[in-house]
């Protein structure tokens, strides 16, 4: 009877101790605190983290071969210069490259080359400042001069307003040349008065810089480089050598063929806030995440879209989204549907008028 009893004990002591484990590990559950947040990489992450080399082709029914060789030919008549990847579901569908990321070191397109991603980073701005209002539970009717004091007297949108119109505040060019812009040289542009530029990524980095607690590169670090487990990515910095970054040419005939002439050098003052760089590979795991609506719910997929259509070169439809950039002699194209599930990326660094960017990856994407 002792022993039976003791079993007994024992065994509710067990199950005891298990509640209040679990208890104790998802009482946070409904906790305002931001938490950090890890995803197990999916099939086609590990496939773009240690596939290196863009001469992939995989499942292609003949059609589609087919089409690929005839767009490749073009590519190779035109002398295009550059890389250019497909993703489809879980799998990297086709992939190729063409020219040298950097004739210093000879090195060819590979996922990892490394390029400034300039309007791309916006884009994860506006991701990660929804994915912090969701966290902390922030209203969207909240005033945005409440979170930034230097902005009362000069605006009373909320954030929702701001997400979805834009401020209607600027910035003059020159002070866009350092590194942070103080929001106090922020203000109204003149009917007839140029040289400004739109104020609202300013704002957007100063809110997360205040919902973070611990400023933006932080915040971008903490939910962007560290959770999604990013290899390849880091804000700019001229003194910093790196292998596998790619370098901007203008084109030039050599015998009668178009060549990557004169490097283009990048000037930091010129990158004005977007100042990130990241590899293909990166751009596509990010773009992945962002897209499946990892950083925040669904319920926020309207506000993104409206936000993300503020910025210039970018565009999200019912069922596209379009990326363009263009810096420093180097261009880069993104479309891909609403989940993220079907992707193309096309990628140059050396600026040839026969080569259209915009035409080709759309004939890419309809592979």
């Amino acid at each position: 009877m002792k022993k039976n009893f003791l079993w007994l004990s024992v065994i509710a002591l067990v199950i005891g101790l298990a509640v209040f484990l679990k208890l104790d590990l998802t009482s946070d559950g409904s906790s305002n605190q931001t938490k950090k947040i890890h995803y197990n990489e999916s099939k086609i992450e590990k496939s773009l983290s240690m596939q290196m080399s863009l001469n992939v082709r995989q499942d292609l029914n003949v059609s589609q071969k087919r089409k690929l060789d005839s767009i490749v030919e073009g590519l190779s008549k035109r002398h295009f210069f550059g890389a250019y990847i497909a993703l489809r579901n879980d799998k990297i569908l086709f992939s190729g490259s063409s020219g040298v990321a950097n004739s210093i070191t000879a090195n060819t397109f590979k996922l990892d080359s490394v390029t400034i991603v300039n309007v791309y980073q916006e884009f994860i701005d506006r991701a990660v400042l929804l994915g912090l209002i969701q966290n902390r539970s922030i209203s969207l009717t909240n005033k945005i001069a409440d979170y930034l004091p230097e902005l009362k007297g000069k605006t009373e949108l909320t954030l929702r307003e701001l997400l979805v119109h834009g401020s209607d505040l600027y910035v003059k060019n020159k002070y866009c040349t350092r590194n942070s812009v103080a929001l106090e040289h922020l203000g109204f542009k003149g009917e007839n008065e140029n040289n400004y530029g739109s104020g609202d990524s300013i704002i957007i980095r100063e809110l997360i810089s205040s919902f973070n607690k611990s400023g933006y590169r932080s915040a971008v670090n903490k939910f962007i480089i560290d959770s999604f487990g990013l290899m390849n990515t880091s804000f700019y910095n001229e003194e910093k050598q790196q292998a596998n970054k790619v370098v901007g040419y203008r084109p030039k005939k050599v015998n009668g063929h178009l060549t990557q002439g004169k490097r283009i050098d990048i000037d930091s003052t010129e990158l004005y806030q977007n100042q990130l760089t990241m590899s293909i590979s990166d751009i596509l795991v990010t773009f992945r995440r962002i897209a499946s609506n990892k950083l925040f719910s669904k319920k926020y997929d309207y506000l993104f879209a409206r936000s993300i259509n503020n910025i210039a070169g970018i565009t999200c439809s019912r069922e596209n989204y379009l990326i363009s950039d263009n810096n420093f002699g180097q261009y880069l194209q993104l479309k891909s549907n609403k989940n993220g599930s079907h992707i193309t990326l096309l990628f140059s660094n050396c600026n040839n008028s026969d080569v259209k960017i915009g035409k080709i990856n759309r004939e890419l994407y309809s592979i």
